[in-house]
């Protein structure tokens, strides 16, 4: 888990023992934080991973089990770099899709109906053999499971890249696989999708609010190397001081 300078541990506490911890004095931001953790995660952990799903601070996440059917589907579909893990559902798509037209709307989790990269309506089609998964020509997401060594090619990419956006990202994920696969029902749900919840964001709040508590935006950066100002650590204690707060980015 790497921390974002975060003003306080205590959130981090329950996932003593469970979590290698990296906590940064300085707010690096989403993008570097992420590319760090690609780098080091071998060093970090002590082993090496063949897939990563990274973990925004603002994901609530169930089911966690149902990750073994998206890791068993990319076991045996070597052409799929990515599976979207992202709460939907392919039988009540338009309850989700933002112009769906449903009368029932989803109130969180409502996304576009159409690739961002090619702008093509998305379509799903059941993979043989695996209940609950879709292939699909809808574009990757960094909150998704991805084969690590793809990810972390693509964030090397994005590193030499003097600014960047997540359709940058989508770009790159595209351009290794024009095809992603949908685990059905997801296992997460973002839980700052209402503006009214007082939490802070980088959609709803404003200019002021985060700049005040030190958020950095992530819509929009840039990679930067991170300083060697970051302790690698099982223990999160109060002796480590941030220079300033941030929204945490957090890899599993």
């Amino acid at each position: 888990m790497f921390d974002n300078a975060s003003h306080t541990l205590a959130p981090l506490k329950p996932l003593e023992g469970i979590a290698r911890f990296v906590l940064s004095t300085e707010n690096v931001g989403y993008w570097s934080a992420l590319n760090w953790s690609l780098e080091n995660a071998g060093q970090a952990c002590g082993r090496e991973f063949a897939y990563v799903h990274p973990i925004e601070s603002d994901l609530v996440l169930y089911k966690l089990e149902r990750l073994a059917l998206a890791q068993a589907f990319l076991d045996s579909h070597l052409d799929i770099e990515t599976v979207r893990t992202q709460e939907f559902s392919v039988r009540n798509r338009q309850r989700y899709f933002k112009n769906g037209g449903s009368l029932f709307p989803v109130r969180r989790s409502r996304v576009a109906d159409y690739n961002g990269v090619t702008e093509e309506k998305v379509t799903f089609e059941p993979a043989n053999g695996f209940p609950d998964v879709f292939l699909s020509n809808w574009h990757a997401k960094v909150p998704a499971l991805h084969r690590f060594a793809a990810l972390k090619s693509v964030f090397s990419e994005l590193a030499a890249q003097e600014k960047l956006s997540e359709l940058n990202f989508m770009r790159l994920m595209h351009g290794r696989a024009s095809e992603t696969a949908i685990l059905d029902e997801g296992i997460y749900y973002t839980v700052s999708y209402n503006p009214k919840q007082g939490f802070v964001s980088g959609s709803y709040s404003t200019e002021a609010e985060r700049s005040g508590l030190g958020y950095r935006a992530s819509r929009f950066d840039r990679i930067e190397a991170v300083s060697s100002a970051v302790e690698v650590t099982a223990t999160p204690t109060a002796a480590h001081t941030p220079r300033a707060p941030s929204r945490a980015a957090t890899t599993a």
